[in-house]
């Protein structure tokens, strides 16, 4: 009798010992091809639909993610600073010219440079091939900021700090006029 249960024991051990180390994004066994979304079979913490990685990311690490989520932001922050230096130097053309009022020329030029720097940072040209795989994959989702959001990513990143810069360049231009 022990020797039966070793022998099972043994076998039972062997048998894990077999068998590979679990993929993260492998689909689980048994799901089919009926567990895509709306197809109701999976669980609702499963996320083996889009724990896949598209073709071509299967090399993503957290590391890559955290240092493609900087990137993110020293791209949003050139689309920001480009767009308003840009209407700056529309907004002084404009007033040299002396066309319509001061107000009008500031509020034009700043809704101009926020709206250039939301569009920029939504279409995001530059964004890399890295930054797109960590946002597809749900397992490095998290480590991208406001991975799931475009419209808060382009008001945070975009339109908020465009205004704010705007307005802090045209304080600066005022002050160093006046001098």
């Amino acid at each position: 009798m022990k020797r039966a249960i070793a022998l099972a024991a043994l076998a039972v051990s062997a048998r894990v010992e077999a068998q590979p180390a679990k993929d993260p994004f492998a689909p689980e066994e048994g799901s089919g091809s009926s567990s895509g979304p709306g197809s109701g079979s999976a669980s609702p913490d499963s996320t083996t639909a889009t724990a896949v990685p598209s073709k071509g990311c299967e090399y993503i690490t957290k590391e890559t993610c955290s240092k493609s989520n900087t990137s993110q932001y020293v791209t949003s922050g050139a689309y920001v600073f480009g767009s308003v230096l840009v209407f700056s130097v529309v907004r002084m053309w404009w007033n040299r010219k002396g066309t319509s009022t001061i107000g009008v020329r500031l509020l034009v030029t700043m809704a101009l440079a926020a709206i250039v720097a939301g569009v920029l940072v939504a279409l995001d040209p530059a964004r890399g091939q890295d930054l797109r795989c960590c946002v597809e994959t749900a397992v490095f989702k998290g480590e991208v900021f406001l991975s799931g959001s475009a419209p808060g990513r382009v008001a945070v990143l975009g339109v908020v700090p465009a205004v704010v810069l705007f307005f802090l360049v045209t304080l600066v231009e005022g002050v160093v006029r006046r001098r």
